[in-house]
């Protein structure tokens, strides 16, 4: 389909109230709020939204406010700006208002993509209303700026941007079956294994990155030795897609830092737990405070094993999730982590488990990635088709 010049030069500049209604919604009382499928389906924020649709957990038997199909839905409170489209009749609490396109001159999966875009995030981190968190209302949304364009432009848009939506949807769903399968694995294998009983600590060397005080944040540089944060650590594998640099000399310093390759990465803040082994390529990086890094001491215990233990063993599970919980903020310490107890079998049955769990762990790895280089395109894409660069893909 191709788009002529002059339609690309019709491109108007619109406030949202002028080509939509805004509902914003309203919580009914607590007692009118069942988990029993009958009603409508209840959306009261973030918690609520999936990919592209809401995901229902709680219905309403006397709606106040109601959200139609094809409605786009935002959160107004924090986080506010995130948006997903809804696909069928559902009621709507105060954390959500839901935008109705004029169909006649405005599609709904042209304003789902539209209302995804970097300006219009900007836009909603200008907006601090309230007290203790941001909001955003129904006058902000009403005079939001967004571009117009001629509805066979908007649908090419919408359609362009939703066949890359559709392959990362592929692309995660896969990647959530292989997380599946991999965890039942890993329960029905470390439930059944045998093995001599020991601790962390008497198996390796354990040590937390280094303090504020070490690593401040004007320690960091624009190139120089890598340092890993907790994002760079994921479910069994490394991400180093995004990194923090120091010095030569700042790297001297933290020399007691320094990774090996093998070494284990044990996420000790936030989601608490994320553990990886670290490749070749990060042979003499550095590592931050909120990571924990273990080192193997027995040459007989697979650090490949000790990572599977750590990530699926449901007795260290069950350990950690006691002792992560046991302070004010959740998060665990050199101290018990050495503390968590292994059960260590022969090195061939080591063997056996770690290079049954290393394929699915392989195209997990390889499914992230991909993941992530769609969503990097899609980013790009969506920047280009709402600006001036739209005119070469439009008419493709």
């Amino acid at each position: 389909m191709k788009t002529s010049d002059k339609t690309l030069h019709e491109w108007a500049l619109v406030s949202l109230g002028q080509v939509s209604d805004i509902i914003m919604g309203q919580s009914p009382p607590s007692n009118n709020v069942i988990d029993q499928q009958i009603g409508l389906p209840f959306y009261q924020g973030k918690t609520d939204f999936g990919d592209v649709h809401p995901i229902p957990t709680v219905y309403c038997l006397k709606p106040l406010k109601i959200a139609e199909p094809e409605d786009i839905l935002i959160t107004v409170r924090a986080p506010v700006g995130a948006v997903n489209t809804n696909h069928t009749r559902a009621v709507i609490g105060r954390g959500i208002a839901s935008i109705r396109p004029h169909r006649d001159r405005l599609l709904s999966n042209f304003l789902f993509y539209v209302m995804q875009s970097p300006k219009i995030s900007s836009y909603w981190k200008q907006i601090k209303q309230g007290s203790t968190f941001d909001a955003i209302n129904k006058d902000s949304l009403e005079s939001l700026k967004i571009p117009l364009p001629p509805l066979p432009v908007q649908r090419r848009i919408a359609e362009i941007l939703g066949s890359v939506d559709s392959i990362i949807l592929v692309r995660k769903t896969l990647v959530e079956k292989l997380r599946l399968l991999m965890n039942n694995i890993m329960q029905d294998q470390f439930s059944r294994l045998a093995g001599n009983r020991t601790t962390i600590g008497d198996i390796a060397e354990v040590q937390t990155g280094p303090f504020g005080s070490l690593l401040k944040s004007s320690s960091f540089a624009a190139e120089g030795v890598p340092v890993l944060n907790i994002g760079n650590v994921k479910q069994g594998f490394l991400d180093t897609t995004s990194l923090s640099f120091v010095n030569d000399g700042t790297a001297t310093a933290l020399k007691n830092y320094r990774l090996r390759q093998g070494d284990l990465l044990f996420s000790r803040m936030a989601t608490v737990g994320r553990t990886c082994i670290v490749p070749e390529d990060a042979e003499g990086w550095l590592m931050s405070y909120h990571l924990i890094r273990l080192r193997i001491r027995d040459e007989n215990i697979l650090p490949q094993y000790v990572m599977y233990s750590l990530i699926g063993s449901p007795k260290i599970q069950h350990q950690v999730a006691i002792q992560a919980s046991g302070g004010t903020r959740s998060g665990v310490n050199t101290s018990i982590l050495e503390g968590l107890v292994i059960d260590v079998p022969s090195l061939d049955s080591q063997k056996k488990l770690v290079n049954s769990l290393d394929v699915i762990q392989k195209r997990i790895a390889h499914g992230d990635v991909l993941i992530k280089q769609y969503e990097t395109l899609r980013d790009s894409l969506l920047n280009k088709l709402l600006s001036h660069q739209s005119r070469e893909v439009l008419t493709i």
